[in-house]
C-alpha cells in the first residue's frame, strides 16, 4: 500500500513538474497561457488582431515583428481565444537565406521541445506542399502527456502567398517557426486543417 501511495505521489509530482516546465515556456517577453492584457491594451489588441483564421472566430492571431530583436527571434505569433484573451499558442519566427539552414535550426528546436519532458510521441520531417507551388513546409510535432503540442517547422513561401493569407513579408521568404500550443488550440487546428496556411 505504501509503494502504491509512493507511485501515485511520484506520478503526480512528475506531471506537476512537466506542467510547470510547459507553463514556463517563453518567447521574447511573452509567456505561454498568459493574458494578452498583460502586454497590450484592449484597444491595441482590437486594432491589430486577425480573426480570419482556419475555422470561425473562436481564436484570433496577433503577429508582431520585432524591430528591436533580442538576437533570437525576428517575430512573435500569438494565437489567443477571443472570449478571454488567453494565449493558447506562442510562437517565434526566424528568417533564413536557405531552406537547409532553416532545417538545421528546426532540428535544434525539436531537441529543445523534447527536453521539456513528458513526450508521448514525435512526428518528424512532415513534408507538405501547398496548392500554390512552390510553397512548402517541413515540420516536426512533439506531443506531451499534459495535452500540449510543440511544433518546430520551416516554411518557404512566395510574396503572393504572404499577400493572399494576410501575412507581412519578412526579411526573406524562408522562415523557421517554433511554437507551443495548448490542448484546446491543437484540437481547433486539427479540426480545421482543410485550409492550409502556416
Amino acid at each position: 500500500m505504501k509503494i502504491l501511495s509512493l507511485l501515485i505521489i511520484n506520478f503526480f509530482l512528475f506531471n506537476f513538474s512537466l506542467a510547470v516546465e510547459v507553463k514556463n515556456f517563453k518567447i521574447d517577453n511573452f509567456s505561454f497561457e498568459t493574458n494578452l492584457l498583460d502586454y497590450f491594451t484592449k484597444t491595441a489588441i482590437d486594432e491589430s488582431k486577425n480573426c480570419e483564421l482556419r475555422k470561425g472566430k473562436e481564436f484570433c492571431q496577433l503577429s508582431i515583428d520585432l524591430k528591436k530583436s533580442t538576437g533570437i527571434y525576428d517575430g512573435v505569433d500569438l494565437i489567443f481565444k477571443q472570449s478571454n484573451l488567453k494565449i493558447h499558442s506562442l510562437g517565434g519566427r526566424i528568417y533564413f537565406d536557405t531552406f537547409e539552414s532553416c532545417l538545421a535550426e528546426k532540428e535544434e528546436a525539436t531537441h529543445f521541445l523534447s527536453d521539456l519532458g513528458g513526450v508521448t510521441h514525435l512526428i518528424v520531417n512532415e513534408i507538405g506542399m501547398y496548392k500554390e507551388h512552390p510553397n512548402k513546409f517541413n515540420r516536426d510535432k512533439i506531443f506531451y502527456k499534459t495535452g500540449e503540442l510543440g511544433v518546430s517547422s520551416c516554411y518557404q513561401v512566395t510574396d503572393n502567398f504572404h499577400k493572399k493569407y494576410g501575412y507581412n513579408k519578412g526579411k526573406t521568404n524562408i522562415y523557421f517557426r517554433i511554437s507551443l500550443n495548448s490542448k484546446e488550440a491543437s484540437i481547433y487546428n486539427s479540426s480545421s486543417s482543410k485550409k492550409k496556411i502556416p
